[in-house]
């Protein structure tokens, strides 16, 4: 440990939650590098710099196609080429790699937030198929990651690992937010924390601030209040081990899970609800 010089890590996406809690251990002057921007289609880009949460494309890895994001609901949306992509704009990356690949849509949506020399400069948002939505507002991994982070910061409560769902079981319907605190909960705070977690999330996503505003005013909303619910200790380690007992893959292989789509995922959780 005293001569550790720097830690391989990816720090970008959702990934930098894990990294972050990781400071605590290894201090924050040892820097976190994460070389690459990677998948099993192929390399997608390079980081610059220790901490770096951008990548520069690397252009002879794969053929690159853009989609705006604007047009990811298109059956057959027109794509863009390097030359095309805008600074400010978000795109989900389509490739062709050197192993037969063609045209293949990654899922991943990238926001390009300049250039290093000709090449796009990326940051990875979120993935198009872990979204929330109720009511049309799409909450993303980075969304919730921001208003988790914030909540951990005004609460003092320190979050292990988090999650969310669409209950679409109350009129109107709500959201509702998982959380693993490593240490327990009292129930007198729960209002409390329930309304900070209310104001983080109008905080990150404008659409659901309409919804909410539009509340407070005495109007219809199509969202109700969030709900929270805090878990048993290592719920999340627990989850783990499930998938990895069902399905035979290793733990480096789990898909970090932020967005419950499944009956039986989310039922999972809410058993395991502290009391």
């Amino acid at each position: 440990w005293p001569n550790l010089s720097g830690i391989a890590a990816i720090w970008a996406g959702n990934f930098s939650t894990y990294a972050r809690k990781l400071q605590k251990f290894s201090g924050m002057s040892v820097p976190y590098y994460t070389k690459a921007y990677c998948a099993s289609e192929g390399v997608y880009g390079a980081a610059r710099h220790p901490f770096d949460q951008c990548y520069v494309m690397i252009p002879g890895s794969c053929f690159f196609e853009f989609i705006p994001a604007n047009s990811l609901e298109e059956n057959n949306p027109k794509t863009i080429l390097f030359d095309g992509v805008q600074e400010g704009k978000d795109y989900e990356l389509v490739i062709t790699n050197q192993s037969g690949l063609y045209r293949y849509r990654t899922g991943d949506v990238i926001r390009v937030i300049g250039f290093y020399n000709e090449s796009p400069m990326i940051v990875f948002k979120y993935r198009t198929k872990t979204v929330a939505s109720i009511s049309g507002e799409k909450f993303t991994e980075d969304d919730l990651a921001s208003a988790v982070r914030e909540f951990e910061r005004r609460t003092g409560i320190s979050v292990v690992d988090f999650c969310m769902y669409a209950d679409r079981s109350t009129e109107p319907g709500r959201y509702v937010i998982i959380m693993e605190p490593d240490e327990e909960v009292p129930q007198s705070r729960m209002k409390e924390l329930a309304d900070i977690m209310e104001q983080e999330l109008i905080r990150v996503n404008d659409n659901y601030a309409y919804c909410a505003n539009l509340a407070e005013e005495g109007g219809s909303s199509s969202i109700g209040k969030p709900r929270l619910i805090f878990l048993q200790p290592e719920t999340f380690q627990l989850y783990r081990d499930v998938r990895m007992y069902k399905t035979g893959i290793t733990e480096n292989q789990i898909k970090t899970i932020r967005f419950l789509d499944k009956p039986e995922i989310i039922r999972f959780f809410t058993a395991l609800e502290a009391k």
